[in-house]
């Protein structure tokens, strides 16, 4: 029996994690345990909360919320619940999370605070369209098969899973590409409230975000009706430049 940690960011209610949730409890060789935000905590990236209480909320069996970030969710869980935790699962996310959309994500943050704590993560997202109605069924189907695998055979050391399903039935989509992280382009804008020069309160509004074109990359691989799945590192450093400044500028 494995035990996974369920977490997400769009709240303990949301219908991505419920419906991952009955998928993976019915798999007799898994048992989940859940802890998410009591809300919604979207774009919330890697906060942790260290200067104020977290509440905990038992809901049912093996289920908690609290109030606090998807980071605080994993960090509470893997202390407050007394079983081993094999793998943290972050999703399913309503909406994408692609290129430069990982460092915002509260849902890929939960997955990275997995890998802080040396365990492997899973973020998982489906995308979106201006449908009302959003079925999550093939995406849960879609995890729960890639965490059978890692479960399995591990993934690397310190590095996490980022999945995005398209917005497609699972007859027109094509299979699952391993991708690497594409090119997200933003039309920010500032919006006020009219006050006066020294006391406005802004938005920031815009169009809807686009992409730049770049083959093996996640948004080329859902453009073209594939699951992308993005190996990400936790380890941010870069040696080639490591390497050029010791040589090139010296202390």
């Amino acid at each position: 029996m494995k035990n996974i940690l369920l977490t997400n960011d769009d709240g303990v209610d949301a219908p991505g994690l419920q419906a991952l949730r009955g998928v993976l409890n019915k798999d007799s060789d898994i048992r989940v345990f859940i802890v998410a935000p009591v809300g919604q905590r979207s774009a919330s990236s890697h906060n942790i909360n260290i200067h104020s209480p977290i509440k905990l909320m038992h809901l049912d069996e093996n289920v908690y919320s609290i109030d606090g970030s998807p980071a605080d969710c994993v960090r509470i869980g893997l202390n407050y619940i007394k079983e081993k935790i094999d793998l943290v699962v972050s999703g399913i996310n309503l909406g994408e999370n692609m290129g430069v959309d990982i460092f915002y994500s509260g849902t890929v943050a939960a997955a990275r605070e997995a890998v802080i704590n040396g365990l492997p993560g899973i973020a998982s997202s489906h995308i979106t369209s201006n449908d009302s109605y959003i079925d999550f069924s093939y995406a849960a189907a879609i995890t729960h098969g890639i965490v059978k695998r890692v479960l399995e055979k591990p993934i690397p050391e310190g590095v996490l899973l980022n999945v995005n399903v398209p917005n497609l039935s699972n007859t027109k989509i094509k299979g699952t590409k391993y991708t690497k992280l594409g090119k997200r382009v933003y039309y920010d804008r500032l919006e006020h409230d009219g006050k006066t020069k020294d006391n406005r309160s802004f938005f920031i509004r815009g169009e809807n975000p686009s992409y730049k074109s770049l083959d093996g990359s996640d948004f080329n691989a859902i453009k073209d009706g594939y699951i992308s799945v993005t190996p990400l590192m936790l380890d941010a450093m870069d040696y080639k430049a490591l390497d050029k400044l010791e040589r090139q500028m010296p202390f």
